[in-house]
């Protein structure tokens, strides 16, 4: 019985040490095994490494775009807002 599990524990290892090269290999083959696995309920051989770092990654990343859309907001609403004074200045001025 040692034997199975010490087994089954060297073939855990295999698979989450496969699943560290396929990151570095095949990212998109990474995903699609790593979500199969997840689906399934097999959290255990999970590569948790490489995944927490994506889902940092991506975190990250949806929280850039996010601030570059507001400064683009605000840069837009900046530009109508001088426009609009500068309209008025001109439209006194014809007077």
């Amino acid at each position: 019985m040692i034997d199975n599990k010490s087994a089954a524990q060297s073939q855990k290892s295999m698979q989450v040490e496969e699943l560290k090269q396929l990151y570095d290999q095949d990212f998109v083959l990474w995903i699609e095994r790593t979500t199969e696995q997840i689906r399934r309920g097999e959290i255990k051989n999970l590569d948790w490494e490489h995944l927490l770092t994506e889902i940092e990654d991506l975190g990250r990343e949806q929280r850039n775009q996010v601030e570059s859309y507001l400064i683009q907001t605000v840069k837009h609403l900046l530009m109508y807002q001088y426009w609009l004074t500068e309209r008025e200045h001109l439209i006194y001025a014809s007077e």
